[in-house]
């Protein structure tokens, strides 16, 4: 059991984000766990976000601007500056509850450094609150290796916000990947499950996730967000591998890189038969992937895979409020 109360480092990046920005800091700042520093880093904003985060009066927070060079490198820089025990990562639009990090703090206090701390995160687009919590199966106590086969078996989210990382697990991880246009959170925290020794649930620790935020990079189908989310699927499959290339673990990849084929086969044919080279050479997806549903097979019997590719992603992006531009990167665009 640790005593005492370590220093808590959250860091915010954030790009014209003046709509949000004010009620995310009001967020951290009304902690019940009040013993942290607040690093919020602007990356080049066009709006007012850097003045109405200079106009809040509290001594814990540390407003940093610097010329636009995208989400990755706005959090390294926070990340450099941080001095904390414990970090909290933070987009300017999402929320945490009052007491999510006093929550994770205190499992820490009975755990300590090598693990990293894991809470449930509700959607929403307006009001936080609990209705739009969904829970996942990866929502429990796990080994780290596991938590990510986990995540790609059943299609579940890695948030940024939901985690508490010591500090020691951060530098261990090392930086985040400043060359990533899209799933820079999956690329960056398997790099930190893997250099811990597990993930710990914290029921209690609730954040918030916005979404139908217009700006987002996780609508993007340009090539190089695509190629980069195709990029970041390889890194952490060859890193899932190289510990453990188990059945399980490869049907994990495989139903990754299906994903990643599916995503592109409409706009990057190129990049999709890059993913079903990968798919292919790990004996190919157990059929649990998410895409490959009763209903998509049908669709793609009746109309073709192009437009039962098409109507998917539709449906997937309805599902998680990216139709209208959901909440990711808007540091990347």
């Amino acid at each position: 059991m640790i005593v005492g109360k370590p220093l808590v480092s959250v860091i915010v990046a954030c790009r014209n984000e003046a709509r949000w920005i004010r009620e995310t800091i009001n967020s951290v700042l009304a902690q019940t766990y009040s013993d942290l520093e607040l690093v919020v880093v602007d990356d080049g904003s066009t709006d007012n976000t850097a003045a109405i985060v200079a106009s809040i009066p509290d001594p814990r927070l540390r407003l940093i601007r610097q010329a636009p060079a995208g989400a990755c490198a706005a959090r390294n820089a926070g990340l450099r500056l941080a001095t904390g025990d414990l970090i909290q990562m933070l987009d300017g639009d999402d929320l945490l509850a009052a007491d999510k990090i006093e929550h994770q703090v205190d499992r820490w206090r009975e755990l300590g450094d090598s693990y990293v701390y894991f809470g449930p995160f509700a959607r929403f687009s307006r009001r936080p609150g609990q209705k739009g919590i969904r829970p996942q199966p990866n929502w429990t106590d796990m080994d780290g290796h596991a938590w990510l086969v986990s995540t790609w078996t059943n299609g579940d989210m890695m948030a940024p916000h939901a985690w508490l990382t010591p500090a020691a697990l951060v530098r261990a991880a090392g930086p985040w990947n400043e060359s990533l246009q899209q799933n820079q959170d999956g690329d960056y925290f398997s790099r930190v499950l893997l250099a811990s020794a597990g993930v710990r649930y914290c029921p209690q620790a609730l954040s918030y996730y916005r979404v139908g935020v217009k700006h987002s990079i996780s609508v993007r189908n340009d090539r190089p967000a695509r190629s980069s989310r195709l990029y970041a699927t390889r890194m952490i499959a060859r890193r899932l591998l190289a510990q453990d290339s188990s059945q399980e673990v490869r049907y994990a990849c495989a139903n990754a890189y299906e994903e990643q084929m599916l995503l592109n086969w409409v706009e990057h044919p190129d990049l999709a038969a890059e993913a079903r080279m990968e798919m292919d050479a790990l004996g190919g997806s157990d059929g649990r992937q998410p895409f490959r549903s009763d209903q998509f097979r049908w669709s793609a019997k009746l109309l073709g895979w192009r437009l039962a590719c098409q109507i998917q992603q539709r449906m997937r992006r309805l599902r998680e409020g990216t139709l209208v531009g959901a909440h990711g990167d808007p540091l990347s665009e």
